[in-house]
């Protein structure tokens, strides 16, 4: 979960190339760490699930160490959006914009997946 979190709070932060680096690089650890657990190793199932859990903890780490540091120069990616934007009527609305399609596709996509 934080990982889809993080890479639908980039794209609109307009962080599109570390969104898609942090896409690659789990996807990438998953697809080695795929084939090293399930066929040296003889894993088989449970190499593939400590894969996908090991790329989604390198993508978490890398959005992590992405929001930190555009946090320390000041730029809208933050832990602390209230404190960039301050709350009002028009922010509110853009996110509920950006916000309410990407929800949708997530799960859109967790429906295509469970038939």
């Amino acid at each position: 979960m934080l990982f889809d979190g993080f890479a639908h709070l980039f794209r609109p932060a307009g962080l599109v190339k570390q969104s898609t680096a942090g896409l690659v690089l789990g996807n990438a650890v998953n697809i080695v760490l795929d084939y090293v657990f399930i066929l040296p190793l003889g894993w088989g199932a449970a190499g593939a699930a400590a894969a996908t859990s090991l790329g989604f903890l390198c993508s978490s780490a890398y959005y992590l160490f992405c929001m930190l540091a555009r946090q320390r120069r000041g730029t809208p990616c933050s832990f602390f959006p209230s404190a960039a934007y301050g709350r009002n009527a028009r922010t509110e609305g853009s996110v509920v914009s950006i916000g309410v399609p990407g929800a949708l596709i997530t799960e859109l996509m967790r429906v295509a997946n469970i038939v």
